[in-house]
């Protein structure tokens, strides 16, 4: 009798497949928390406590040495007035020299000639007691200084009003993530990243205008230091 191409499978066999391993099934993996990422941005004011100004002396002469002795001499006494006013020396610094050759206005077809020398020195000064700005312009120009530039004003501890901005701007991140989490029915997390964004250094909120005699007005206005950071919090739902 032929057999079938189909073998029986016998008792022993049939229990080594019952018994063999199956393959392992892949897990499924854990859900990522969600992600919230809020922008925070924070502002910090203060008076400023100091003043900065430049002044400066010229000279003109035939000779470039006649020229810059003019100037320096002139520089030289308005440091003198100022140092008598308590400002310090150290609150004094020499920002440029300048030596240019002065021409003449020529008819047509003639060559411009140097006829002489004009000499600039210029003075940077940091005025720490505001109370003095006035004078110090005023017994200045006095002095000897016929050129005033721009005066600014700023704050001393600069750092402390920056950090100060940053601290703000934190505080508003974790104020509107906690809104959005609470509107949007999920539980907050841990902060996973934060980063600053563009901050800024103190800006002027006002300012005074400023005129060469002890009675004009110097006014500081307000001073404002800026600061934004990015804060990323891990969220789940609500339990």
């Amino acid at each position: 009798m032929r057999r079938s191409a189909f073998s029986i499978l016998r008792p022993a066999a049939v229990l080594l497949a019952l018994t063999a391993p199956l393959p392992a099934l892949a897990a499924e993996p854990e859900a990522a928390p969600g992600r919230l990422t809020v922008r925070g941005i924070g502002t910090a004011s203060a008076e400023p406590d100091i003043a900065r100004l430049s002044m400066a002396a010229t000279g003109e002469a035939r000779r470039p040495a006649e020229a810059l002795s003019q100037a320096s001499t002139g520089i030289a006494a308005v440091i003198d007035a100022l140092a008598a006013l308590g400002i310090a020396a150290r609150d004094m610094q020499t920002t440029a020299v300048d030596l240019q050759p002065v021409f003449n206005r020529p008819e047509a077809g003639q060559s411009a000639r140097i006829t002489g020398y004009r000499a600039v020195n210029r003075l940077s000064i940091t005025v720490r007691d505001l109370d003095i700005v006035g004078r110090a312009i005023a017994e200045g120009t006095e002095a000897g200084a016929d050129e005033l530039g721009q005066i600014t004003f700023d704050i001393a501890d600069r750092p402390a009003l920056e950090a100060a901005a940053r601290q703000a701007a934190m505080r508003d991140a974790l104020d509107r993530a906690a809104q959005l989490a609470e509107a949007g029915g999920l539980t907050l997390g841990p902060v996973r990243l934060v980063e600053e964004g563009g901050g800024s250094a103190p800006i002027p909120m006002a300012r005074g205008m400023v005129a060469a005699m002890e009675a004009a007005p110097v006014m500081g206005g307000t001073l404002e230091a800026r600061a934004t950071v990015s804060v990323t919090f891990d969220l789940g739902p609500d339990g």
